[in-house]
């Protein structure tokens, strides 16, 4: 009981226990004890003949601790200096600050897809609900769909600033409800997205074959947008790029 121990490193996410005794020709039942951890608690425990010998800690900080117990006889004589142990307690990697940041950006990570998926299903049901009390005949779709690819691969109808769902509609025999059911329920996009996608892919082929004198307003008006400001929102859309920054990089790459 009258020796130090040697400085320990303890890592714990949970608690620190000691158990004690002493070795003595007095009966055990006649000995009693006192402890204390110094740096967490400044008055002694007392721990009588009876009860057990034993200590639990929990919740400690970082830190360096000591934990002292003596021994006193039947007299209630102690001893004069009674036993240490000296240690270092360092948090697991789970209680640091570099967990709990990871952890909170992961927290926030997983909500904002929890975000983006509900608002996706909710577009998608929207989307799904606008129809739902006019289905579309598979066959009339199927030629829906061919004509549309003649009319845009082949005749490159939406070359046309004037196109509208209107006038397209006519040209592949439909309403322009069955159209725009069409566009929506098979390719995911309103009239103008689909129309924008064909002009888009057609500029940057432009783009591509042009020399460097070639005016990016020239193919904004050619591949059918009536306004410059209305060819650069669309180009940024679909190639988060605008049209000079397209050209640019590809007359470095030349």
């Amino acid at each position: 009981m009258e020796k130090e121990t040697d400085r320990l490193i303890l890592r714990s996410l949970d608690y620190i226990q000691f158990s004690f005794a002493t070795s003595t020709l007095i009966s055990s039942e006649r000995v009693s004890f006192k402890y204390k951890l110094e740096n967490y608690e400044d008055a002694w425990t007392m721990v009588t003949p009876s009860q057990a010998k034993m200590a639990t800690y929990r919740g400690l900080r970082p830190g360096r601790y000591t934990f002292r117990v003596m021994a006193a006889n039947s007299d209630g004589i102690w001893g004069e200096k009674g036993a240490s142990f000296t240690f270092d307690f360092s948090p697991g990697f789970t209680r640091s600050l570099l967990f709990k940041i990871i952890l909170g950006l992961l927290i926030i990570m997983v909500a904002a897809l929890f975000f983006f998926s509900a608002k996706k299903y909710l577009l998608y049901r929207r989307t799904k609900n606008k129809y739902k009390d006019s289905l579309l005949d598979p066959e009339i779709v199927e030629q829906c769909m061919k004509k549309l690819s003649y009319v845009m691969d082949i005749e490159k109808m939406y070359r046309d600033d004037k196109l509208s769902l209107q006038i397209l509609s006519k040209k592949v025999a439909v309403t322009p409800h069955i159209l725009s059911q069409v566009l929506n329920e098979r390719m995911d996009k309103n009239f103008s997205d689909f129309v924008n996608s064909f002009r888009i892919e057609e500029a940057k082929k432009m783009l591509q074959e042009a020399d460097e004198d070639t005016s990016v307003l020239r193919v904004c008006y050619e591949v059918g947008f009536n306004s410059k400001s209305a060819f650069y929102r669309a180009f940024k859309k679909y190639t988060d790029k605008t049209p000079s920054q397209y050209q640019k990089e590809l007359n470095e790459k030349k």
